[in-house]
């Protein structure tokens, strides 16, 4: 499965209408912060490999400011997961540990 770019508040509202019951994962990031660019490409990976288990997003964090505002993300590079309407877990500035530990975790309740 591929990462979806999430270019709205609106779009992330239709999607968790439509996620009733699959886990899902945000990233957001930004070209700015140079650790980005190795979470995006660890959470690209883990999309191949989850991509059966839940649905992967992605927010540049910079376009985005309300989304990030909704989500309460301070910092990037930032991971939320979800199942359903219910918030998992969430971590600013994530490494790649604690992102595939998250994942991990978030595709267990698929």
């Amino acid at each position: 499965m591929s990462v979806t770019l999430i270019r709205s508040v609106d779009q992330f509202m239709e999607m968790m209408d439509e996620l009733t019951d699959r886990p899902f994962a945000i990233l957001f990031w930004s070209n700015s912060v140079p650790s980005c660019k190795v979470i995006e490409t660890s959470f690209q990976q883990h999309a191949k490999t989850l991509g059966n288990k839940m649905a992967f997003y992605s927010v540049d964090f910079e376009d985005q400011p309300d989304l990030a505002e909704v989500l309460s993300v301070s910092a990037v590079p930032a991971v939320l997961t979800f199942r359903g309407n219910h918030q998992l877990d969430d971590e600013m500035e994530v490494d790649p540990d604690r992102l595939s530990a998250m994942l991990t975790d978030a595709a267990s309740r698929a």
